[in-house]
């Protein structure tokens, strides 16, 4: 699947390509991050490219913290 560019969506195996604070991607992107084939994440951009929210499709293996899934998290 590799990383593409698609109407607002980039699809990516690379979770480093994911953006950041400090390293800000497209703005007003989503982000789907892909793990062997399953989606593990979506992060959402402003206009700036800074993350703003991301969606999680795990529990990060901790049930008792996560237990809803998939389950949002907000970047403040």
């Amino acid at each position: 699947m590799g990383a593409g560019y698609s109407g607002g969506v980039i699809d990516t195996e690379i979770e480093d390509a994911l953006p950041k604070y400090k390293v800000p991607g497209q703005p007003n992107t989503r982000y789907n991050y892909y793990q062997n084939g399953l989606m593990k994440k979506s992060v959402w951009t402003n206009e700036k490219g800074i993350p703003i929210i991301s969606k999680h499709f795990t529990n990060h293996g901790n049930a008792k913290t996560h237990p809803n899934v998939p389950h949002y998290h907000s970047w403040g």
